[in-house]
């Protein structure tokens, strides 16, 4: 210990008290969150049924920085996850005979697929596509032969069918 003089006298210095490390503090600020499995849940569930992310830390108390920190996977693919479930129970009600949720899937499909037609991610499927013939570069080039003087001054000349009326 290093010793020191306190008004004229030699006294020991006293040992301080280790500092206490960051964030290991007990009494300062709000606890640490802890997170649950029914949290997680309770989340995607919020997300999938179209709320916030400002709502959903305002219902779970805590700020919007903390939900994306603990909840990040749950606010990315809870939407997802939720929607892919509601439209698998719909599906399995109205395989059962469900008539509500057979409409219900039905309108679902319809709408999804319309907003994919907007979005130009799907093309129209009203009208069969014609099946593609190939030609051949033999073919094509005889078929421009054939039309090689339409429009244009040469015209007649280069047509390809011979005279009708032509003597010898």
């Amino acid at each position: 210990m290093v010793e020191r003089k306190a008004r004229g006298k030699a006294a020991k210095a006293k040992p301080r008290a280790k500092a206490a490390k960051k964030g290991k503090r007990k009494s300062a600020g709000r606890p640490e969150i802890k997170v649950t499995a029914a949290d997680r849940e309770k989340v995607e569930i919020l997300v999938g049924g179209g709320m916030a992310v400002e709502e959903i830390a305002a219902a779970l108390d805590m700020a919007v920085n903390s939900l994306k920190k603990h909840f990040g996977a749950e606010l990315k693919r809870g939407r997802s996850r939720k929607q892919a479930a509601m439209l698998e129970a719909m599906f399995k009600a109205g395989v059962g005979g469900n008539v509500s949720a057979q409409k219900a899937y039905m309108q679902h499909s319809l709408l999804a697929t319309a907003d994919d037609r907007a979005q130009g991610t799907v093309e129209p499927t009203s009208q069969p596509r014609a099946p593609r013939t190939y030609q051949g570069k033999k073919d094509a080039a005889q078929a421009e032969a054939m039309t090689a003087g339409a429009g244009t001054d040469w015209g007649s000349d280069l047509d390809p069918t011979p005279p009708t009326d032509v003597k010898h």
